[in-house]
């Protein structure tokens, strides 16, 4: 796996765990204003973004790090090709 791929790749989970909680957040208030409940939905919202967004994280490093030699980094990768 070249770094560029595991940058993106790296780039889109940060992009998920955004937009899980922004739509937590969202998804929450829109619950309380509907219900008159004031921080519950938020707050449950928000929480159940983190879940999501931390399960995704956890698979995506466990599918980088079983695709990934442990002996040799992406990084380490791009400097032999540059030297060669």
């Amino acid at each position: 796996m070249s770094a560029y791929s595991l940058a993106l790749r790296l780039v889109g989970v940060g992009w998920f765990i955004s937009s899980s909680v922004v739509i937590g957040l969202l998804g929450g208030k829109w619950l309380d204003d509907k219900t008159e409940s004031s921080p519950l939905f938020v707050l449950s919202g928000v929480a159940l973004g983190l879940l999501v967004s931390s399960y995704s994280i956890y698979k995506t490093l466990a599918h980088i790090i079983r695709q990934s030699d442990s002996s040799v980094s992406p990084l380490q990768e791009d400097d032999k090709e540059e030297g060669d």
